[in-house]
């Protein structure tokens, strides 16, 4: 049994994990999950099969790519949220926005210095012939952009900085 507190986009989840089952915030459903290899994994959850991709943004922090959203995601060490809550932490820290997977960058809609509000998109990634909106992980100042419309990244590659 698996116990974990999470920071989804800001908001807080707990997971706890089973061979055969998961619950979150307390309601449980039936749980599969299978490594995909290269920070893949199939997650079928109430029996409705999740392809995700986590790619580590810090050292407790991903980048998780599932149903063409991209979610900030902190996994939470109970020990120390007092101090982190009462000043700074998350909040403070740079963020990349990363590729979900390879592709090419269609459209950047942001430049370095502009303020954006966690939610807002930033840039369009078009892979296997789907776009993707990559969305600021939260609010803050855009400390740089490292691709342009036009450009080839592959998975896990920091596209922007939000600071």
């Amino acid at each position: 049994m698996k116990n974990l507190e999470l920071l989804v986009d800001g908001e807080r989840v707990v997971v706890r994990a089973g061979p055969e089952f998961c619950e979150i915030d307390g309601r449980t459903v039936s749980a599969d999950i299978a490594d995909l290899g290269r920070g893949g994994r199939s997650v079928i959850i109430g029996g409705v099969q999740h392809t995700v991709h986590a790619l580590p943004s810090g050292p407790a922090s991903y980048e998780v790519a599932v149903a063409g959203s991209v979610l900030a995601v902190e996994v939470r060490d109970p020990r120390r949220l007092a101090p982190r809550e009462a000043g700074g932490g998350v909040g403070q820290a740079r963020q990349e926005v990363r590729a979900p997977m390879p592709g090419k960058v269609l459209e950047v809609h942001v430049s370095e210095g502009s303020v954006v509000e966690r939610g807002q998109g930033l840039a369009i990634v078009e892979a296997m012939k789907m776009q993707n909106e990559l969305q600021s992980p939260r609010d803050g100042r855009v400390v740089h952009v490292h691709v342009k419309a036009g450009d080839s990244v592959a998975a896990g590659d920091a596209l922007i900085v939000v600071g």
